[in-house]
């Protein structure tokens, strides 16, 4: 990879910037986290639309997004528009909808049956004991707690709304499975890296690798990042 590449991160529900903080001081390469649309009734194309904005503005030649969770749903959208400019994708325990699904029905059963409904019900900020018990189980108490705090809802379009019929990214892509993890089980994982033919690397670690392993995530995506 050239000196021109740009990591682009692309985090996971409710999080905010300061969770890849860790880890963008170990990659090897100048790093973007791409905020959402800021707009309160976003869809999900429009969170795709900002992200194409920003990482566009950056200006860099060749980039390699980093979608985390959910993020995995606008990071496939926006290297489908910009295949010429998206070198690789690193999935980091993401959910990857497949052509016209969206990310709730990505889920495995019944969590696809019954969380539509009641995101629409209670909206989309977890409990503080699902964060906790769920995405936390290996996080520090200080960082569970600042995430807590900044933990902020997302909009309801970008788990509903259905990504485009358009095939998934086929370019060089890597996942990375966290055997911790307490929000998205193994087997999910394993299906989403089957779907666009990642290499795939592990990481003993929960949902939040980038609070809880942060240097051994930063090895596997740089590490990534050079064979390109």
């Amino acid at each position: 990879m050239t000196s021109e590449t740009l990591i682009a991160l692309i985090s996971g529900a409710g999080l905010d910037i300061w969770v890849w903080d860790k880890v963008r001081g170990e990659l090897a390469a100048p790093t973007l986290v791409v905020n959402r649309s800021p707009n309160t009734e976003a869809t999900l194309s429009d969170h795709v639309q900002a992200a194409i904005e920003q990482i566009e503005a950056a200006k860099a030649q060749n980039v390699v997004l980093v979608c985390h969770s959910i993020g995995g749903a606008i990071g496939v959208e926006v290297a489908k528009q910009l295949p010429k400019r998206i070198a690789a994708v690193c999935y980091v325990t993401a959910i990857i909808p497949q052509p016209g699904k969206s990310y709730v029905a990505s889920l495995p059963f019944p969590q696809n049956l019954i969380t539509g409904p009641l995101l629409r019900v209670a909206g989309t900020k977890p409990p503080e004991k699902i964060i906790m018990n769920g995405m936390c189980n290996d996080v520090s108490e200080a960082d569970t707690r600042k995430l807590l705090q900044s933990f902020t809802p997302e909009t309801k379009g970008l788990y509903l709304d259905k990504t485009t019929a358009t095939p998934l990214p086929m370019c060089p892509s890597l996942y990375v499975h966290t055997s911790q993890d307490k929000t998205l089980p193994q087997k999910v994982q394993q299906r989403m890296a089957t779907a666009v033919n990642a290499e795939t690397t592990h990481l003993r670690s929960g949902h939040l690798p980038m609070l809880s392993q942060p240097k051994e995530l930063s090895r596997a995506i740089n590490d990534f990042v050079a064979q390109l």
